[in-house]
């Protein structure tokens, strides 16, 4: 038996965990093992193979917290006890044998954390600590006195070590050292102030039950929330989406612009430039000019044409130069630009499409120091677009 239980802890001390990292958050184990009583029937004595080994079986469950931490719960069943080799009696007991039932919750501290050992290391050792509850049941004795084993339940301190070592991704090897010390001194019947202990070695096999990774669950999450693109629609063939189309229904073949509103001809909007430069006012009045009516009815011709979408909207804004008072140029600006609005609309162009503004002096397009700019100044602005 010596033998053997040597060789199997020098085995499993070369056997690590594989990859118990947060891929892997559930693991159950089985496992088997032996007992080793430390009493006064011992003499407080460990590791004692020719008195107080006892074989057990046990099982746990762990749930990995963190790269560094594992909290579960173990248990094992077996037999438990001590008996005096070669005929010898110690404190008057020459055997104690019971049957043990013990559980404990465990923190285990893991070396396979990324710092002192790589979380996928085949190499990974832990620290335990944790508490239970152990019940020893009569099984037999055979005192000096004849008083027979009662049993009895008592809280226990763990503390312990092992390594894992995983065969594949799931399945794996484990060995495991259990080291309690109870709450009670009269296990083995003989009370001497001092708690009794027990060490319990197990090996057996875990299987680790592998979580979906993050990345898939991403993956997942952005597949499922993908945004439904609608069918792009242009009713008017125009090549211009209807929701971004400021002009819609425009027949087919009609070149437009990235608006959707059909082109206008270059020589449209140079006419109606010069039409501008053509408009004047008698001094200091928004009275037209009576030579100017010839060309604002070419003007009113030009809107009305088919070359002209109704869709198209004309500024006519007023300018003055900065000659006297600020407040009258701006006014006077206002109504010459309403007056050329007027016209427009009385030869049947719709208002609707009839913008008018006066700035005064806030927009001079040449030097009001000069003459000559300020008759620049002075003038209308016909500006066309959708």
């Amino acid at each position: 038996m010596k033998k053997i239980f040597i060789t199997l802890t020098i085995f499993s001390s070369a056997i690590a965990v594989f990859g118990q990292s947060q891929d892997h958050r559930w693991s159950v184990g089985l496992n088997g093992g032996l007992s080793d009583f430390i009493g006064e029937a011992s003499g407080h004595q460990s590791f004692n193979f020719r008195g107080a080994i006892r074989g057990q079986v046990g099982a746990n469950v762990f749930y990995n917290l963190n790269n560094w931490f594992s909290l579960g719960a173990d248990f094992t069943t077996g037999k438990m006890g001590h008996h005096a080799s070669f005929g010898q009696t110690l404190e008057g007991l020459s055997s104690f044998r019971a049957t043990s039932n013990h559980g404990h919750l465990a923190l285990r501290l893991k070396f396979n954390n990324g710092r002192i050992l790589s979380e996928t290391s085949r190499i990974q050792p832990y620290l335990m600590a944790g508490i239970g509850l152990v019940n020893f049941s009569a099984h037999s004795s055979n005192d000096v006195e004849g008083v027979h084993y009662q049993g009895l339940t008592t809280h226990t301190f763990n503390t312990g070590l092992g390594l894992t070592y995983m065969l594949t991704e799931r399945f794996g090897l484990n060995y495991n050292l259990n080291y309690a010390v109870t709450g009670s001194d009269n296990i083995d019947m003989r009370e001497r102030g001092r708690n009794d202990q027990y060490i319990i070695h197990t090996i057996g096999v875990n299987y680790s039950f592998r979580a979906k990774k993050s990345k898939d669950i991403t993956e997942k999450i952005v597949e499922e929330t993908k945004p439904v693109v609608a069918a792009v629609v242009d009713s008017d063939g125009d090549g211009v989406p209807d929701h971004l189309d400021k002009c819609p229904n425009t027949p087919k073949g009609v070149k437009v612009d990235k608006d959707g509103c059909p082109v206008i001809e270059d020589k449209i909007i140079a006419e109606i430039q010069t039409i501008a430069k053509s408009i004047f006012f008698e001094t200091n009045s928004d009275k037209i000019s009576d030579t100017c009516f010839a060309k604002l009815d070419r003007l009113v011709d030009l809107l009305n044409s088919p070359d002209v979408p109704k869709e198209t909207i004309l500024d006519i804004e007023g300018h003055t130069d900065n000659t006297g008072n600020f407040d009258f140029n701006l006014s006077l600006s206002q109504k010459r630009a309403d007056a050329v609005k007027a016209y427009l609309v009385s030869k049947g162009v719709s208002a609707e499409r009839l913008q008018s503004e006066g700035f005064g002096p806030k927009k001079p397009k040449a030097d009001n120091s000069t003459r000559e700019g300020r008759i620049q100044n002075r003038r209308v602005e016909l500006i066309l677009h959708y």
